[in-house]
């Protein structure tokens, strides 16, 4: 088997295994709980194989160094999952996983939230993200004579609108930067 089929053959038994839990979850009637417990105690089944396949083995010394970090990312990563296994149950497998997927994304918005700056750095690498992942996106802006004839709210507003317009597949609802409640032909909310 060439190399390319290798991996053609590998990257679809992943789409496989990883993109069919949203349908395992959404069918199984177990709480996410114990879901998250079961995919945990499975995957160190796994791994402990791996591990004994390969002929390594696991430090102790590494692992006692490191105990506190390994029970909170193991918290961390459980609970992680047990919210996306809720998400599949509460909403479209898409979503939930266009969501999970984009949860650094929504991460690094809300730094500011708590004191850590949005650096440009940063913002270039979230519109790239964005524009990646995002179903649909689109770009508008308010032109300098739009700004002298009407204001810069308003000149803001209007662009806001043709983004939302010019959005492919059409939005069902928005989010708008702002204060102001404002017709955008679709179900909208503001957010400062």
């Amino acid at each position: 088997m060439g190399a390319a089929n290798k991996a053609k053959l590998q990257l679809i038994a992943s789409m496989f295994i990883f993109g069919t839990i949203g349908i395992f979850v959404r069918y199984v009637p177990l709480p996410s709980s114990v879901l998250a417990l079961v995919r945990g105690f499975v995957g160190s089944i796994f791994v402990f194989v791996f591990l004994k396949l390969r002929k390594s083995s696991i430090s102790r010394e590494a692992i006692q160094r490191n105990l506190k970090m390994l029970i909170f990312s193991g918290i961390a990563l459980g609970v992680n999952w047990i919210l996306l296994f809720e998400a599949y149950r509460y909403t479209t497998v898409a979503i939930a996983t266009i969501c999970y997927y984009l949860a650094p994304a929504f991460v690094t918005l809300a730094s500011p939230l708590v004191g850590e700056k949005l650096t440009a750095k940063k913002r270039e690498q979230l519109y790239d993200v964005i524009r990646e992942k995002a179903l649909a996106y689109a770009i508008a802006e308010g032109s300098v004579e739009e700004i002298n004839q009407t204001n810069i709210l308003e000149a803001t507003l209007c662009a806001m609108r043709r983004a939302i317009v010019a959005l492919s597949p059409k939005a069902d609802f928005a989010l708008i930067d702002g204060n102001r409640e404002t017709d955008f032909g679709v179900p909208c909310m503001t957010v400062v």
